[in-house]
């Protein structure tokens, strides 16, 4: 197993949106995973998203629309304090609900031989979800960290079922993680 864990829409605006998810759940366990990766040395590829103020990069859908979130060079669209990315981090832009969208991600998973990721983020109805899918469908070893995701439209079990039967998804909590982890190193 070579994992990269992926860490999704952890910015201003969806903090906004749900913050007592964030305060709650989201925060400590998403600094608890990022201590254990970095010190694992396991890849770390944030994704957030950013809209251009042109409307150049927005779906065609929301091109009528006079605003969008996650507007460039906008508070909105900052990395909350708890998911800040280290100096040796990637950081891919998206403009889409899945990460993989004209995105560089399949490239840079490719070119550092990663079979597995490890999923964290928000939301797992929306942007977690289609980027699960688009893993699925690249033939990527899934896995969403339980403690590390929340759903802004739906329930988070709702969320998870759905994708489950969809896929080859396997949830696990942080420690389950390290445990699997471990057990693949030796």
């Amino acid at each position: 197993m070579n994992p990269a864990i992926i860490i999704i829409d952890f910015q201003k605006y969806f903090y906004k949106l749900d913050t007592p998810k964030f305060e709650n759940k989201i925060n400590p366990n998403v600094e608890k995973l990022l201590q254990f990766a970095r010190e694992a040395k396991i890849k770390i590829i944030h994704i957030i998203t950013i809209y251009k103020k042109d409307k150049s990069n927005w779906p065609e859908a929301y091109k009528n629309r006079d605003e969008m979130w996650c507007m460039e060079n906008s508070e909105d669209c900052k990395i909350i304090p708890s998911a800040h990315p280290a100096e040796n981090e990637t950081v891919i832009i998206k403009k889409r609900f899945s990460s993989f969208y004209e995105t560089e991600l399949d490239e840079i998973l490719h070119q550092n031989k990663i079979d597995t990721l490890f999923i964290a983020g928000f939301s797992g109805d929306v942007c977690v979800r289609m980027t699960t899918m688009d893993a699925f469908n690249r033939g990527y070893n899934l896995f969403w960290i339980s403690d590390c995701i929340e759903s802004l439209f739906e329930d988070y079990k709702k969320s998870e079922e759905y994708i489950q039967n969809l896929t080859k998804l396997k949830v696990v909590t942080i420690e389950e993680m390290k445990n699997i982890y471990f057990k693949e190193q030796n």
